[in-house]
């Protein structure tokens, strides 16, 4: 049961993860080029998408904990659909990614919350 829940949550987290990492690589590389040519043509424009390159980034932060924490309210669902003789191992399970969701979520808010500038 462990196996046949958490593993496919996990390689889902992590291709989420892997995704948005893609995405910002993207993103920078685009960004980077308009900044050189933004520098060959005028300078002082360039100042602004400089100023883009450092902005802190706010959802990905507690993205993992969103993942477990919905992953957990899903797993116990289903656990209460499962044999009576399973249920024990499957709720032990959403709890267990239930409370590390709310954990890193509440990390991302005081990492959020106390960051300068924001």
């Amino acid at each position: 049961m462990l196996l046949e829940i958490v593993l496919p949550l996990a390689v889902l987290g992590m291709l989420l993860l892997f995704v948005d990492q893609l995405r910002r690589l993207i993103s920078h590389a685009i960004l980077n080029r308009t900044i050189r040519k933004a520098l060959e043509t005028d300078p002082g424009s360039a100042s602004l998408l400089i100023a883009k390159l450092d902005r802190p980034r706010r959802w990905p932060d507690a993205l993992a904990g969103w993942i477990m924490l919905v992953a957990g309210i899903a797993i116990a669902v289903a656990g209460l659909f499962d044999n009576v003789a399973e249920q024990g191992e499957t709720f032990q399970i959403a709890g267990i990614a239930i409370v590390l969701g709310l954990g890193v979520l509440v990390y991302a808010w005081f990492i959020q919350r106390s960051a300068p500038g924001t």
